[in-house]
């Protein structure tokens, strides 16, 4: 680069050198790596700062991108150190990894103006006592926009002359692997793979240990609580866990029957969050959609959902805090790392289980699905969403067990269709008593243009609900269908009748769960086109 000709289209300018050494913190559990980030204590010439950065990590983005500038700020909101405490709940901190890095950069400029900077980064990563092991990176950042445009032809000569090749991982993720770290390790709790020839045992532990490593990896996230999707992940782990220990219940100890209720616990706390969020995501599309009055209508509605969330955020977090929830977690490592496939009927092929409980679980949808009428009440839809939920649960864990796997697709995706129709009735559902009942606590105080906005929006629900239940029998015909084409490939199967399961009463009772927010959105756009 220092020898470029005067004549080159590119020139690059030697800026001042850098020097650092990082010393990278994280919990046992590796909560701040779980959560997507790496956290450093950077020591410099001029003295020290805290770092959180964005992994390249789990979706493979390219490069780091620095979230805040370095805070020691503990009043500030958003600080590093506060985020961290979300992180990790609290849980201390040690050092995972140190090392040390030499910087040289060069200003890149064409035609007289900056348009990249190219880092030469020479890294000592220490990898045990007296023992160093070195990282050498190119990292290229552009100035302005459309600044690495021209660059192309020249970091291709340079990656061939100088033997480089082009890596997704940051800085911090290429020296734990050269330290043969390995974060992943902590959510192993043993065998995970799912095969059609396991018996139900195996299976049964297999899915488990998968569903409880997502419910975990998400957990830093949703204590963070800056992307709503980590809680929402995290639910849905916790529901598949439970739906899993209903499904495979003759296979597993008993003590799952007391995880199972525990789940329930820490499933109720997450959900009234996720119901809340897609609330507010939904009053927010509503005011942006909407002329200035109506939008200015709607405000009493968002800072009551406002204020209900932060309750039961502070709510989630003090349970996620708490002895019972560390408990839950060190059981269900516990109880998934001991194994014990050999218990009741746990030596029983998997699939001989999966056709059993498939037969049962579609019996106990169909007889309620077919005799829905437009008229039929709320409720009576309701049961159908929970009979249609377990079906479908039972139909996700088996997938990889079941033979001519793409009849059981289709059939996973009429399933999806008939909890889409169903969950959006439900949301109608829960949006007319919403707004009833703050009707009936605030109704005296609210302004008349909320009050009726409040009218067009329970009218709205009820129209889109009347459409559902004119869909309902198409998207029912088109699981019978699937249905009927899945079944005949369980006649190489031995059947086993499956142990009764226990009705779960209190879930029906139990508030409705909202659907994603791009449901509601997309039926309460089109209501407001009209």
């Amino acid at each position: 680069m220092r020898s470029q000709p005067a004549y080159a289209s590119l020139r690059f300018v030697a800026l001042e050198s850098a020097a650092w050494r990082d010393t990278y913190l994280d919990t046992e559990a590796w909560a701040v790596w779980r959560g997507g980030f790496s956290l450093a204590m950077r020591h410099r010439a001029d003295g020290a700062a805290v770092a959180l950065e964005a992994l390249a990590g789990r979706d493979r983005e390219a490069g780091t991108q620095e979230l805040l500038a370095y805070s020691n700020d503990e009043a500030e909101p958003g600080s590093v150190s506060g985020r961290v405490r979300l992180l990790t709940g609290g849980a201390a901190l040690h050092t995972v990894l140190e090392m040390e890095t030499r910087r040289t950069s060069f200003s890149v400029v064409r035609d007289a103006e900056e348009t990249a900077r190219l880092h030469l980064d020479a890294t000592s990563v220490v990898t045990g006592e007296d023992e160093k092991s070195a990282l050498n990176r190119v990292e290229v950042e552009e100035t302005v926009p459309g600044g690495l445009a021209h660059l192309g032809p020249f970091l291709q000569a340079m990656e061939a002359s100088c033997a480089l090749t082009k890596v997704d991982d940051s800085r911090f993720e290429a020296a734990l692997a050269l330290r043969g770290a390995d974060p992943e390790a902590t959510l192993d709790f043993g065998y995970a793979e799912l095969t059609p020839d396991a018996t139900t045992g195996e299976y049964a532990y297999a899915i488990l240990r998968r569903y409880f490593a997502g419910f975990l990896r998400h957990e830093p996230g949703t204590r963070l609580g800056e992307d709503p999707e980590e809680l929402h992940d995290m639910r849905v782990a916790t529901r598949r866990m439970r739906a899993a220990m209903s499904i495979f219940k003759p296979a597993l100890p008993p003590r799952f029957l007391t995880l199972r209720d525990e789940l329930k616990w820490i499933a109720g706390k997450l959900g009234t969050v996720r119901d809340l969020d897609v609330q507010m995501e939904w009053l927010a599309s509503l005011r942006e959609d909407t002329d200035w009055r109506d939008s200015t209508a709607a405000g009493p509605l968002v800072e009551d959902i406002s204020e209900v969330r932060m309750a039961a955020r502070n709510e989630l977090l003090d349970a996620m805090a708490s002895e019972r929830y560390a408990d839950l977690n060190d059981s269900m490592m516990t109880a998934l790392r001991l194994g014990d496939e050999g218990l009741g009927d746990a030596a029983i092929p998997v699939r001989n289980h999966a056709v059993a409980v498939l037969r049962k679980r579609h019996r106990k949808f169909r007889k309620p699905a077919s005799k829905l009428k437009r008229v039929s009440p709320a409720q009576e839809y309701h049961a159908v969403r929970i009979a249609a939920k377990r079906l479908r649960y039972s139909l996700d864990a088996f997938l990889p067990a079941l033979p001519r796997r793409q009849r059981a697709i289709r059939m996973v995706d009429a399933m999806k269709e008939v909890q889409d129709l169903l969950g959006q009735h439900q949301d109608c559902a829960v949006a007319i008593e919403r707004l009833r009942g703050l009707v009936d606590a605030k109704g005296a105080s609210l302004p008349p243009a909320t009050l009726f906005r409040m009218g067009e929006l329970v009218e709205q629900c009820r129209a889109r609900m009347a459409e559902i239940r004119d869909d309902w029998r198409d998207a029912f015909d088109e699981v019978e269908d699937a249905w009927g084409r899945l079944k005949t490939t369980f006649d190489d199967v031995d059947g086993v009748d499956a142990a009764d399961e226990p009705e779960v009463v209190e879930e029906q009772a139990r508030p409705p769960v909202q659907r994603s927010f791009g449901l509601l959105q997309r039926f309460f756009t089109r209501r407001d086109e009209v």
